[in-house]
C-alpha cells in the first residue's frame, strides 16, 4: 500500500529552555483500499517505524536540530488520511533490550545471638570474675536473647525493555513461581545461593512499543568459615538460615551457670530455581 508523507501546516511547536522539545507533525495519505481498517492501521505504524530508522528524503527525520525522537502519536483524520506527531527532545526513547542496573547498599537488620568479640566485661563486687558467656543476653535455661544489628543489604535491580511477543502467559507465570527463590547457579555478580529474586514489575504504556520490565534481587554473601563459640568451620550460603542450640553449662571460675553453644544448624529456607529463565541473561 503506497504511503505519502508531507509535513503538516501546524507543525513545529517548540519549547526552548533547559529541556528543549519540538514536535514535527506529518500528514500521511494512503492510496488503494481506503476503507480504513485495523490492517491499514498496522501497516501505517510499521511504515512509520521504518521511516524513523531508515533515512528517507522528504520522510521523517530520526534526529532534528540535535534532538532525538522521544515519542510517536498516530491519529486518523479521515478515510485514508492520518497525522503523525513525532516528538523530539533530549531523552532517548528506550529501545528493545535497553537495560539499566541499579545497585543499593543501604543496609538492613538481622537478629544475632553471637557478637564478633566481647570488648569489655566487669563483674559486680564480690562476683569476680564475670561469667564467660557465649551469647548476647544470656537468659539461662538454654535461652539467649540476642540483639538486632545493622548488616549490609545488597539491592540489585535490573530494568529492561522486552518484546511483547515474548511476554506470554507462561512467561508471566514463571516469574510468579520464581519469586522468593534463590539462584541455583552463578548469576550476574552472584555465586550460587547469593541472589534472592524478589519479583518483577511489567509495564506497557499504550504509546510504547515495548514492555518495560523491572526485576528486583537481594544479595547476601556466602560464608565458608563462620564460628560460634567453640564451633568453627560453619559453611552457609547467603540466604540460608543459621541458628544455634545452647545448653546450660557451668563456668567453674565464676561459679555460675552460663549458656554454651553446642550445635549450629544451617537451614535451606528458600527453594532454588534457574535464573536463566528470567530472560535477562546470566
Amino acid at each position: 500500500m503506497p504511503i505519502f508523507v508531507s509535513e503538516w501546516v501546524k507543525s513545529r511547536p517548540t519549547r526552548e529552555d533547559d529541556d528543549p522539545t519540538i514536535d514535527l507533525i506529518f500528514k500521511i495519505v494512503t492510496t488503494g483500499d481506503e476503507r480504513g481498517n485495523i490492517e491499514e492501521d498496522l501497516l501505517i505504524k510499521a511504515e512509520l517505524d521504518r521511516l524513523l530508522t531508515v533515512p528517507l528524503p522528504g520522510g521523517i527525520p530520526a534526529v532534528y536540530d540535535g534532538l532525538i525522537v522521544t515519542g510517536l502519536l498516530l491519529n486518523p483524520v479521515t478515510v485514508g488520511v492520518w497525522t503523525a506527531t513525532i516528538s523530539y527532545g533530549l531523552v532517548k526513547r528506550r529501545e528493545l533490550g535497553d537495560t539499566t542496573v541499579r545497585i543499593t547498599t543501604t543496609g538492613g537488620t538481622h537478629h544475632i545471638t553471637q557478637g564478633i568479640d566481647t570488648a569489655f566485661t566487669k563483674a559486680a563486687p564480690g562476683h569476680d570474675p564475670a561469667p564467660d558467656v557465649n551469647g548476647i543476653g544470656d537468659q539461662g535455661k538454654g535461652r539467649v536473647a540476642g540483639v538486632d544489628v545493622q548488616i549490609p543489604a545488597f539491592g540489585y535491580n535490573v530494568t529492561t525493555e522486552l518484546d511483547p511477543a515474548n511476554v506470554t502467559t507462561l512467561y508471566i507465570k514463571s516469574l510468579y513461581l520464581q519469586t522468593a527463590t534463590v539462584n541455583n547457579a552463578p548469576f550476574k555478580i552472584f555465586a550460587r545461593g547469593e541472589a534472592l529474586f524478589m519479583g518483577a514489575t511489567l509495564v506497557q504504556n499504550t504509546s510504547e512499543r515495548f514492555i518495560q520490565a523491572s526485576f528486583a534481587f537481594i544479595g547476601s554473601v556466602n560464608a565458608t568459615d563462620l564460628a560460634i563459640g567453640d564451633i568453627t568451620g560453619i559453611v552457609k550460603e547467603g540466604h540460608q538460615y543459621l541458628w544455634t542450640r545452647y545448653r546450660t553449662d557451668e563456668d567453674a571460675a565464676a561459679k555460675t551457670l552460663v549458656e554454651k553453644p553446642i550445635a549450629a544448624y544451617v537451614e535451606q529456607v528458600y527453594p532454588y530455581s534457574n535464573f536463566a529463565t528470567i530472560g535477562i541473561g546470566v
